[in-house]
């Protein structure tokens, strides 16, 4: 008996709300880098906040992406199999450290 037809649920739609929060709060800690009452702006907060937009096109469109991976399924063997998400989730990973010590660097030397 040939297997069944797999077809993709609600795993794409969730991937890419996950990802979207997680671009929404990379925005705020961008926004967040902005608020300082009763001073100019700098150079490194404006970096900051220009590092989060950034960053969270980049994760908006990895979550893009990986949704679109989800619902392509191949069979192998009889079984329904997707590709691994290691390469978008390594990119962000990366990506969101490399924000967060920038972020932690200019939060010691200069406020």
């Amino acid at each position: 008996m040939p297997a069944p037809e797999a077809q993709p649920g609600l795993q794409a739609e969730r991937t890419q709300l996950s990802w979207e929060r997680c671009a929404t709060a990379v925005l705020v800690s961008g926004a967040l880098a902005l608020i300082k009452q009763g001073q100019a702006f700098e150079v490194g907060r404006i970096l900051l906040a220009i590092g989060s937009i950034l960053l969270a096109v980049l994760i908006v469109t990895l979550g893009r992406w990986r949704a679109h991976r989800i619902t392509e399924i191949r069979h192998v063997a009889g079984r329904a199999v997707t590709d691994s998400p290691r390469t978008a989730v390594m990119v962000m990973g990366w990506s969101t450290t490399v924000f967060a010590c920038a972020a932690l660097v200019y939060l010691v030397a200069w406020w």
